[in-house]
C-alpha cells in the first residue's frame, strides 16, 4: 500500500510541476542564424571546414584549435598540434574557459567524430564568436586525411 501510495504522490508531482515552454526569443535568434543555411551553402554557413583545409590553416598557423574531448578521450589520443586548447564540452561555456578563447584569430572546434564540436561551434558562433569554424567528421577525419589507411 505505502509503495502504491508513493507511485501517486511521485504522478501527482509530477504531472504538477511547470510545464517548460520554449523560448520564443532565442528561437528566433536561431531562426537568424540558420536562415542563410539553403541548399549547397549549407555546410558554408554552418562554418564548417574540411579537415584538409584546417590542416592547412595549422600549417600556415592561422587557427587555434579548441578540443572538446573528455579527459578520457585525450588520454586515449593526444593532438600534438601548436595553438591547441582543451576544454571538455561541458565546461565550455564556463566565463574563465570563453575568456579564453581569442576574438582575433580564427577557432577550429573538434572532438572525435564532428558531432560535439557542430553543437559547441554553432553555440560559439550564436553567441557572437564570428571566427568560429567545425571540422568536419573531427579527429577521425583529421587522422584520415593524414593517413587515409587509417581506421578508427
Amino acid at each position: 500500500m505505502m509503495k502504491k501510495a508513493l507511485i501517486v504522490l511521485a504522478a501527482t508531482i509530477a504531472m504538477s510541476a511547470p510545464v517548460m515552454a520554449y523560448d520564443k526569443d532565442m528561437a528566433s535568434s536561431y531562426q537568424k542564424l540558420f536562415a542563410p543555411a539553403q541548399g549547397a551553402k549549407v555546410g558554408k554557413e554552418m562554418h564548417l571546414t574540411s579537415p584538409e583545409n584546417y590542416l592547412k590553416m595549422v600549417k600556415e598557423n592561422n587557427v587555434l584549435t579548441l578540443d572538446v574531448r573528455t579527459e578520457d578521450e585525450l588520454s586515449a589520443i593526444q593532438i600534438v598540434l601548436p595553438n591547441t586548447l582543451n576544454i571538455p564540452a561541458n565546461e565550455v561555456f564556463l566565463p574563465q574557459n570563453l575568456d579564453k578563447l581569442p576574438k582575433d584569430k580564427k577557432i577550429a572546434v573538434m572532438c572525435k567524430s564532428g558531432l560535439r564540436a557542430t553543437a559547441i561551434g554553432t553555440a560559439l558562433r550564436h553567441i557572437g564568436f564570428d571566427n568560429v569554424v567545425i571540422v568536419k567528421n573531427g579527429l577521425q577525419g583529421v587522422t584520415g586525411a593524414i593517413e587515409p589507411n587509417w581506421k578508427s
